[in-house]
């Protein structure tokens, strides 16, 4: 898990990377603002009014926990979100 939040850049997307605080505050975000959720790969992302929150691991756990919290504060399409969840599933989990 991570000790500190950083924010990165993926194919050129500002891209929010967080401690598993700051996937509290997203994952209540998400309760109040969501406007819908897709399964990408192992992950869960919610569309936001001006982003996308990102759970990597979120649809390969049982219970929904996530491994990765990220949130993208701009609106990008799905296929690039779906770009960058592939980045962040190959950089934090051992998938083949």
């Amino acid at each position: 898990m991570r000790d500190e939040n950083e924010i990165v850049k993926i194919g050129g997307i500002e891209v929010w990377i967080g401690t598993s605080e700051f996937g509290q505050w997203l994952n209540t975000i998400c309760l109040e603002l969501s406007q819908g959720f897709h399964k990408v790969g192992k992950s869960i992302v919610h569309k936001l009014p001006k982003g996308w929150a990102i759970f990597i691991g979120a649809n390969a756990d049982p219970q929904g926990f996530s491994v990765m919290h990220a949130y993208i504060p701009t609106l990008i399409s799905f296929n690039q979100v779906v770009k960058i969840v592939k980045v962040l599933e190959k950089d934090v989990m051992d998938y083949e």
